[in-house]
Parts: C-alpha cells; sequence; structure tokens
C-alpha cells in the first residue's frame, strides 16, 4: 500500500497502532490481504475467528448480566417503564395539541346565551336582599321558605358566571344567612323544649333572638333542617328516656303538672317530679306517673311535630317496652307464691298502660305487644326466676367450706330370723354365721344364724353329718349352772338338746376339739401339754370359765377401734331352758379335725344345713402356729385356733318349725351437711312446684292462659334433677384436692351421692303420679347417675389405697434375702408401714361408712395387700430356713389386722368372710415353716385347696433340698388336688 500513496512516508512518523476492539481487528486483516493471499481456507479461518469472537462477546454479557441479575432487572423495567409512559405522554400531546389548534370549539356562545348571562346576577342580588331583610325582621319560618328558590338560582348559574368573583362572594353570603337562620331556630327550640333531671318545660311559642318577632314551637320544629331536627329529637328522647320513662318506674316519685309564666311573661306548661319516701310508696303510683307524663307530652308536644318528625312517637315505644319489663316487672316479679296476686294486679295496670299508650298513643303495631306476651306467661317467668334463685342458693351451699358437721343416717334392711317354736325351743350354744352384707343390706350386725349356712368358703366349720357337735354354754348361763359329768351319748341323727354348762372331769372340752385352748393350756399347766397323750385325748381343762378365754383373746384391741356397744340381740331368748350338758364322742387330734373339717366341705348340703339341729363355729379367721411336739407316729401338728368368742344361745327349730320372720335391722353412716342440705332443697323444690301446680292465684287474669306447651309447674319440678346435676358437676371440681387426698373425704362424698340418690328416687317411688309426672323420669335417671357415681367413687378410693400400699410394699424388694438382717429390717419396716397405713384408712372409713361396706372396702385393701405378699413370696426361688423363719415372722405381723373385722370383743372376726385370700395367707405363715410330712397330710385332706398346684410344686421347691421325698410329695402335687370323701 505505501507504493500506491502519492508520497511516501517519512519512516521517522509514528505507525498507527493495532486496533483494540475486535472488529477492527479482523478488518485490518481483511484489509492487509492481497489478492494472492485471499484464499478460501483464510476466509474460512476469519469466519472462525468471527464466530469464535462473537460466542465470547455473548459469554462475557451474560456473565455481567448475570453478576448483577436483580439490578439489570430493575434497570431493564425501568427502561420499559420509560419507553411506555413517553409512549402515553407523546399521545396526549398530540391530543391537546389537536384541542387548542381546533377553531370550532373556541367559537360555540350565541348572542341569546350572553344575554341571559348577563341578566341572572342581578335576580340572584335582589332574592338574596329580601333574605336579608326577613332575617333581620326575625321572620325565621318565612326566611327558610325563601332559602329554598334563592339556593336553586345559586345552583342553576350558567358556567360562565358560576365561576365569578361576584357569584361567588354572593354564594358565601347566602351560606353565611343559612346558617345565622338554622342558629336561631335552634335558639329558639332549646328554649321551648328544656327537659332536665327535675321538670319538663315547653313554651307554645317563643320571641326570637335579637328580634321582637315571636315564633310558634310547631314552626320552629317545621323550619328546622332534617339533620338539625333529628339530632334535637334524639336528645329529647335520650333525655326523656333516661330522666322520665326509666326513672319513674323505678323510683318513688310525685309528679305535678301545672301552667306557668317565665320571667318575660312568656306562658309555658311544667311537669315537676319529687321523690318520695320508699316505705310510703305504692306502686302503682309509677304506672300512673308514666301515664300523666305521656298524657303531658301528647298534649303539648307531639301536636306540633311536623309531618316528617311523626316517627319520633314511634321511637319512644322500645323505650316504654324495656322500662315496664327490664325495670319494672321483672324486678318486682315476687320470689313467693304469697305475694303473686299484687304483683299481678301491677302486671295487669302495665297491660292497660301498654294498649292505651304504647299501642294506642305512640303508634305502635299491635302484634308487637312484648308487655302482654310476658304477663300471659308470667307463670313461666315466675318457675323461671324460682329457678335461677334455687339454683344460686345450691351453688353457695355447695362451694361453701365444709366445717366438720357430719349427719349419721339411718337405713333399715330386712334380715332373716328364725320363728321361735312355742312347743319345743331347743337351745344350743354357737357363734352366729357372718352374714354376706349386700349394698342395699347396710347391717352393721353378726346375729344373722341362718342366712348364710351351707355358704362357708371351705367348710372349716362344717362338721360331717356323722359326727356329733359339742356346744358351750355362754358365760351367761355358765355362771348360773353346776358343772356336771355326764357319760356319753350315742351319737343322734336329728335335733338333739345340747345346753352344754362348762366341760367337767372326764368330758371333752370342745375349744380344746379345734386346738382353741392349747394356748391358754401351755400357759396354765406347761407339764400337762408336754404329756399330752398320742391318741388325742386331751386331759381335762381347767376350772377356768370360757370367760377368761375371752378376755385373752379379745377381738377388739384396736386403740382405734370404736366399738359398737348396741349390738342387737333380740334374737335371744331372754331366759334360756338349762338342759344336761351333752359329751361328745372320743374326739380327734387336733391334725386330723383340721383336716377332716377341711374335707367335710364337700359333704355339706344345703339339705344337711337344714336337718343339722346344730348351729356351727365360722371358719377360723387366723392360724397361728403354737408351740407343739410332734407325735410318735404322725407328722408334725398345725393347729388353726380361733379366737373364742362369747357364745350365743340360739334357737333351733326343727325341720317342721322351719318357718322365718323378717327382722328390720338398722345401720348408720356419715353424710355431709352438705349432701343434706341438697337433698332438702330438692325436696323443698318439688313441694313448691306441685303447690304452684295447683294454686288458682293466676285465674285472676285475662291473659293467664299461657301459651307454653309446658303444664304449670314444670319448670319447677325440673329444677329439682337439676340441683343434682349442679351438685355433680361443682362439688368434685370445688374439692378436687381433699377429695384425692383423704379417704375419709373421697368415701364421705361416695356416701353423699348414694345418699342423694336415694333422696332423689324416694319421691318418684312414694308418690309416683302425683304431681311429679313431668320430672320422674329425670329423677329416676338422676338417682341411676348419683349411684353410679357413689359406687365409682368407693371402688376409686378403694384402689387408690390398694396402689399405696403397693407402693409401700415396692420398698421390701420381692421379700428376697432376707436371711441379710439389713434386708430383714427394710422387709419388716415395709410390712410394718403397711399394717399402719391399713389401721390409718380403717379409722377413716369406719367414721364414714356403714358396717357393711366398711368390711367391704377394709376387706379389698386387705386382700390386695396380701395378694401381692403371696405373689412375691411364691415366687422366691429358695428360701433357706432363715428366710423361711423370718419370711413367716413377716406374714405374722398382718394377723393384727384381723382385729380390723370385728365390731364387739365378745364376737369372732369376720375377717374371713371378706377377704377371700386371708386363710391362704394364714397357711403360708405356717407352710413356711413345715415339714413335708405336715404338707403332705394337709394337701391329702384337702386343707389346702386355696392353693395352686403349681403354686405347691414352687413352694416345696424353694422350702426343701431335693431329695426323693421331695420328689414324691411333687408327684403328688401334680396329681391334682384329692376329691372330697
Amino acid at each position: 500500500m505505501a507504493e500506491d500513496m502519492a508520497f511516501p512516508i517519512p519512516s521517522h512518523l509514528p505507525r498507527k497502532g493495532i486496533p483494540q476492539d475486535i472488529s477492527s481487528q479482523i478488518l485490518s486483516k481483511v484489509s492487509s490481504a492481497s489478492a494472492k493471499s485471499l484464499n478460501a481456507e483464510l476466509a474460512s479461518s476469519w469466519l472462525g475467528e468471527l464466530d469464535e469472537t462473537i460466542l465470547q462477546t455473548k459469554t462475557r454479557i451474560h456473565e455481567r448480566v448475570h453478576a448483577d441479575l436483580p439490578a439489570f432487572e430493575r434497570q431493564l423495567a425501568s427502561s420499559k417503564s420509560v419507553q411506555e409512559r413517553l409512549q402515553t405522554l407523546t399521545t396526549n400531546v398530540d391530543g391537546l395539541n389537536l384541542a387548542v389548534t381546533d377553531s370550532e370549539v373556541r367559537v360555540r356562545s350565541t348572542s341569546s346565551d350572553q344575554g341571559q348571562d348577563i341578566g341572572t346576577p342581578a335576580t340572584v342580588r335582589t332574592a338574596f336582599d329580601g333574605l336579608e331583610s326577613l332575617v333581620v325582621e326575625g321572620k325565621l319560618p318565612e326566611a327558610v321558605k325563601a332559602c329554598h328558590p334563592l339556593e336553586k338560582e345559586l345552583c342553576a348559574a350558567p358556567p360562565a358566571l358560576s365561576k365569578s368573583k361576584v357569584l361567588e362572594a354572593l354564594k358565601h353570603n347566602f351560606r353565611a344567612v343559612k346558617d345565622r337562620i338554622e342558629e336561631q331556630l335552634s335558639n329558639a327550640y332549646r328554649r321551648s323544649i328544656v327537659v332536665s333531671s327535675h321538670e319538663i318545660i315547653i313554651r307554645p311559642a317563643v320571641q326570637v333572638r335579637d328580634s321582637f318577632n315571636v315564633v310558634s314551637l310547631s314552626d320552629v320544629l317545621s323550619s328546622l333542617s332534617p339533620a338539625s331536627l333529628s339530632n334535637h329529637l334524639t336528645a329529647l328522647r335520650r333525655d326523656l328516656t333516661n330522666h322520665y320513662i326509666e326513672h319513674l318506674v323505678v323510683q318513688p316519685t310525685t309528679l305535678t303538672t301545672a301552667p306557668a309564666q317565665d320571667a318575660s311573661g312568656v306562658p309555658q306548661q311544667v311537669l315537676s317530679i319529687f321523690p318520695s319516701p320508699p316505705s310510703s310508696e305504692d306502686r302503682t303510683a309509677r304506672l300512673a306517673n308514666l301515664a300523666s307524663t305521656l298524657d303531658f307530652l301528647a298534649e303539648h308536644l307531639f301536636p306540633a311535630l311536623p309531618p316528617h318528625a311523626l316517627h319520633f312517637k314511634h321511637s319512644l315505644c322500645k323505650p316504654l317496652t324495656t322500662a315496664l319489663l327490664q325495670h319494672f316487672l321483672i324486678p318486682l316479679l315476687s320470689s313467693s307464691l304469697v305475694d303473686l296476686p299484687p304483683f299481678l294486679q301491677l302486671a295487669q295496670q302495665a297491660v292497660d298502660v301498654e294498649e292505651k299508650y304504647i299501642v294506642g298513643l305512640l303508634g305502635q303495631d299491635a302484634r308487637d305487644r312484648e308487655v302482654l306476651h310476658w304477663v300471659e306467661s308470667v307463670a313461666t317467668h315466675y318457675e323461671r326466676k324460682r329457678r335461677s334463685e334455687i339454683l344460686e342458693s345450691v351453688r353457695a351451699i355447695v362451694v361453701r367450706e365444709e366445717e366438720g358437721e357430719r349427719i349419721r343416717v339411718e337405713v333399715e334392711f330386712e334380715a332373716d330370723a328364725p320363728k321361735l317354736s312355742t312347743s319345743t325351743q331347743d337351745v344350743v350354744m354357737a357363734e352366729p354365721e357372718p352374714a354376706v352384707v349386700a349394698e342395699q343390706g347396710d347391717s352393721w350386725g353378726f346375729d344373722d344364724e341362718d342366712e348364710k349356712k351351707g355358704e362357708d368358703g371351705w367348710g372349716f366349720d362344717d362338721e360331717p353329718a356323722d359326727v356329733d357337735v359339742e356346744s358351750e354354754s355362754s358365760p351367761e348361763i355358765v355362771s348360773s349352772q353346776h358343772a356336771e359329768p355326764e357319760s356319753e351319748p350315742q351319737p343322734q341323727p336329728q335335733s338333739r338338746s345340747q345346753s352344754d354348762p362348762e366341760p367337767a372331769d372326764g368330758a371333752e372340752d370342745p375349744a380344746d376339739a379345734w386346738g382353741w385352748n392349747d394356748d391358754d393350756e401351755a400357759a396354765e399347766s406347761p407339764l400337762e401339754n408336754d404329756l399330752e397323750p398320742t391318741n388325742g385325748t386331751s386331759e381335762p381343762p381347767s376350772t377356768a370359765s370360757s370367760t377368761d378365754v375371752d378376755d385373752d383373746s379379745s377381738a377388739w384391741d384396736d386403740p382405734w377401734a370404736e366399738p359398737d356397744t348396741s349390738t342387737d340381740t333380740s334374737y335371744l331368748p331372754s331366759d334360756p331352758p338349762a338342759s344336761k350338758p351333752a359329751t361328745t364322742p372320743k374326739p380327734a387330734t387336733r391334725l386330723e379335725r383340721l383336716a377332716q373339717k377341711s374335707k367335710s366341705k364337700s359333704q355339706h348340703t344345703p339339705q344337711s344345713s337344714i336337718d343339722s339341729p346344730v348351729a356351727v363355729a365360722p371358719p377360723p379367721p387366723t392360724p397361728i402356729r403354737r408351740q407343739h411336739r410332734p407325735e410318735p407316729n404322725r407328722p408334725q401338728k398345725i393347729t388353726v385356733p380361733v379366737k373364742p368368742a362369747k357364745a350365743a344361745a340360739v334357737a333351733v327349730q326343727t325341720p317342721l318349725e322351719h318357718a322365718k320372720e323378717k327382722e328390720r335391722e338398722k345401720e348408720t353412716y356419715a353424710v355431709s351437711a352438705c349432701a343434706k342440705e341438697v337433698a332438702d332443697a330438692v325436696e323443698a323444690v318439688l313441694r313448691e312446684g306441685r303447690d304452684f301446680a295447683a294454686t288458682s292465684v293466676f285465674d285472676v287474669l285475662p291473659h293467664a292462659s299461657s301459651s307454653s306447651s309446658q303444664p304449670r309447674g314444670s319448670v319447677l319440678l325440673q329444677s329439682a334433677p337439676y340441683i343434682f346435676d349442679l351438685y355433680r358437676a361443682l362439688f368434685p371440681v370445688r374439692f378436687r384436692a381433699r377429695l384425692e387426698g383423704s379417704a375419709e373425704k373421697s368415701m364421705l362424698f361416695s356416701n353423699d351421692c348414694l345418699y342423694l340418690s336415694r333422696r332423689a328416687s324416694a319421691p318418684v317411688k312414694a308418690d309416683a303420679g302425683a304431681g311429679l309426672e313431668s320430672v320422674r323420669d329425670k329423677l329416676s335417671e338422676t338417682a341411676e347417675h348419683l349411684a353410679v357415681w357413689g359406687d365409682s367413687w368407693f371402688e376409686d378410693t378403694v384402689d387408690r389405697e390398694c396402689q399405696t400400699n403397693a407402693r409401700i410394699l415396692e420398698d421390701a424388694g420381692g421379700f428376697e434375702a432376707t436371711a441379710d438382717q439389713e434386708r430383714f429390717d427394710e422387709c419388716e419396716a415395709a410390712v410394718i408401714r403397711v399394717l399402719g397405713q391399713i389401721r390409718t384408712v380403717s379409722r377413716q372409713l369406719k367414721t364414714v361408712l356403714q358396717k357393711g361396706k366398711y368390711f367391704t372396702a377394709l376387706g379389698q385393701i386387705v386382700n390386695a395387700t396380701l395378694a401381692q405378699i403371696l405373689e412375691e413370696v411364691l415366687a422366691l426361688p429358695d428360701i433357706t430356713e432363715v428366710e423361711s423363719h423370718r419370711l413367716s415372722e413377716l406374714c405374722r405381723v398382718l394377723n393384727a389386722v384381723e382385729d380390723l373385722f370385728s365390731d364387739d370383743p365378745n364376737e369372732p372376726s369376720v375377717v374371713v368372710s371378706y377377704v377371700p385370700l386371708w386363710l391362704k395367707f394364714s397357711y403360708l405363715s405356717e407352710l413356711l415353716e413345715a415339714s413335708l410330712a405336715d404338707i403332705s397330710y394337709l394337701f391329702d385332706e384337702s386343707a389346702l385347696v386355696d392353693f395352686e398346684v403349681q403354686e405347691l410344686v414352687k413352694l416345696v421347691q424353694a422350702l426343701f433340698a431335693d431329695t426323693h421325698q421331695r420328689a414324691n410329695m411333687i408327684n403328688k402335687f401334680s396329681a391334682g388336688h384329692p376329691q372330697p370323701r
């Protein structure tokens, strides 16, 4: 290229630099290529380089955009918005330019229009001057009328004049004059109608302020603007309602109306009220005062109201109705049936006021007579008010803090007693059989001889039919008899007379036949005890009477017990005839008789109970291990003595005289004063409901025919179950902590529920169909609910105490390793704590529950404790000799609870009847120290039927070493219990 130039380029001049941009670089390469060097390959390289450069440029742009994408998007949106607004602005500018430049738009008015515009200001000015003159003269009604056409002229002014300064000034002056007129009218209204807390003043006409003109009240009300008149009437209705309508029906007042004149001599009508003393008030005067007030308004105010303000009268209907109902009738509604007649007269007068004034004067629809409808249902309203008052009084009773007041409730039940024959009475001595107390059989007596014969659990007090049973004379009878020996009589299958005095020499003591007097014999004559004959015949007993035995083995030695000294003994003969003492055949040894007793259970039938003339003793409550000596040819004896009780002389009947008569027995239990007050409230409301249903006091009202579908008195009667529901809902919540923390309080609440259940069902049962038809089903349902609550709280309390004892026994650690002294001390402490807990609960329950339920609850608690101990002891895999003695000692600690199941020291304990595991637990303490021979003998004689076979196997395996004798014993156990013979 240098050769083609016109002059050569000096070499000292700097050359042009290579351009940095991509396009220049590529163009430079293209321009520097000659025709010879230009070929397809070179062009292809240029294209490739160009494509690569374009791709790199796109990549850099993409990276630059995504380096700050939010800012890029914001700038992009701003750019688009600027473009859109620019387009809109351009369009608007073009439109304005077209409108400005259009010459036809600017030339529109005609000459006639211009002439009319010139005449409008003059007309308006003339009308405004006339309006000002009316205002100055005080002619406010005329001024208001003149305002309307002038205002229309000003509003209809042409657009050319409407924005002129002259017309704008005229409009401003018109608004000022109009406001002045409204202000003067309001002032005239306030001076025409004055309502204060003690008087109402209405002036028929008043003088306009700053003028001599007088304007009437009707003109003032008609001239006020609708908005201003509405505000004034609203304030007037408020003042009338607060100071007169409501006040007159609430407070005793004296009302006067009279014409008067003010200080300027303007006539006025005045209504004044003054407070009256409440003591001398006649409530009918309240309605008279209200009627006088309405008459005053109807004469002096309502005629002045303009037609468009007549709704003011109708607006007074609701305040009047509310005042009559809420402030007069409802508060004065009597709470006593005796005080209802005067109130019904007031109600009739209120109906008359509603009919004359609310419907007739104020124009309320006759179908909306709320006072009349209320009076028609006044009986129902009375019942509802009484229900609210009754429920509120019951609520106060329920939430009231208990002050420890309790009431003993006596219940009766029928007990079967044998009817004494007048011809023949065979008197025998027997211990009374403990009766099984049902839930309704609330008995604290153990005098029911024949009720449970044949139902003994294991037959320990049933002798075989072919064995004669000795009878023991009562201490009272023994004291008056001489001991005379007799020869052995032959067994008799039928009734025999056995009034046995104290055994004489050579006769067998019946207590010794069961091993009862072993301790006494050992204490009195230890040498004789050691030399006991092996044939099982006892030596003649000492001359000590059976009274000594009773004293030594009192069944009620609990220091917290409260023995009942009023035991019913009406079934005893007053003077039982003395008969010759009878002796028994040669008795067997104690062990044989113990086994024989167990075996005889299977042979005992109801028929044998009927045929047998002898009442047998109850099962032995507590097997206690005695000091004994093994016999030469028999295993070591295990005695099961019973604390002897004072025998009772009962009349035994022959089968021909087996007739029964019903005796009424009584028990008592505690209920709280709150429950009794609630029950009394229910009885009172039922009585009140029936009296209310039978009253004729509402017949004096012509509107007394109730529109309610419910019969009169049903609301009051239905309050009775509501009282019980309120008690059930409120009491457990109010005293929750107290009920959960005390067995006594919890059981007392259970008693309360059961007591209320009986009280709830009593009216229905005793007086069914006599006015209680509407509430009978509800009361029965409520009684069932209360009974369920009482039983549930009873069971929950027992379960809670069982769980408490179970937690205490957890400290015993399963009675393992009692050979260690520390472990034994821990187990002993746990058992003693359980015993103390049982005694504490016993004291609490005994003061609350009736005897049957007391024994039932205590029996369940003791039985659960014994079950846990039995389970843990029988689960021990190995019991050493030391452990067996200590475990037996621990078991005997709980023998003290037997005393808790006796109410009379002269009566036997009934622990066996209420603690099913008592005999099993008692035998466990003996088996822990028994030999294999003893266990085998008792098993053969069916004395261990309380134990499962696997329990006996595990116990023998734990107690004895693995010997041939133990294996034989286990094999015998595996064959099952022997069948009764």
